[in-house]
């Protein structure tokens, strides 16, 4: 014959897991960490930063661009640490912190993109070949010698005036100088 015993209830899905040693841990770190003990932030660092690395670099296929993440990341968790109230949470709002942080990286990094594209392209100036004018002072020299005997005071009004001058001017202004005007 059967008859009913009283067996101890069976935890349902939708109660809480009992935490783990681990997770007590880190709570107690963040609750350290909360009133300013630098160790145990350290320690908080210690236990996520390879995780943290990790699903970093998942969105930005990049590690340097990871690891500037990364960083951000702990700089946002040490300055607002005190706002988590729920020390439980601490693992769900470091990713959220992460997803937000390397969502703003990315788009960063894309609105750069865009505006480096619209720039008109320069020079690259390690192959680029040297003003052959711009390098042999002579040249120069020979070149600006009957632009400078017209204006009155000779070379020693232009130089003093590009000296002396610390704002933009057209060259309309020096002195002696043609005003020109479109017919």
């Amino acid at each position: 014959m059967s008859t009913l015993t009283s067996e101890a209830p069976v935890a349902s899905a939708q109660s809480e897991p009992e935490p783990t040693a681990g997770r007590i841990q880190e709570q107690l770190w963040l609750l350290q960490a909360q009133q300013g003990d630098e160790e145990a932030f350290q320690a908080l660092v210690n236990r996520f930063d390879r995780r943290l690395l990790y699903y970093l670099t998942r969105f930005t296929n990049n590690t340097d661009d990871a690891l500037d993440a990364a960083q951000d990341v702990w700089v946002r968790v040490f300055r607002g640490s005190t706002k988590l109230r729920s020390p439980g949470q601490f693992r769900a709002w470091l990713y959220r912190i992460a997803h937000d942080s390397v969502v703003s990286h990315i788009r960063r990094q894309v609105r750069e993109e865009e505006i480096l594209e619209r720039l008109p392209s320069e020079p690259d100036l390690a192959t680029a070949q040297p003003d052959p004018m711009t390098e042999d002072p002579e040249q120069v020299h020979r070149a600006l010698t009957p632009l400078l005997e017209r204006w009155p005071g000779g070379a020693a009004a232009v130089n003093n005036r590009l000296c002396t001058v610390r704002t933009y001017q057209p060259l309309a202004e020096f002195p002696g100088s043609r005003k020109w005007t479109k017919a």
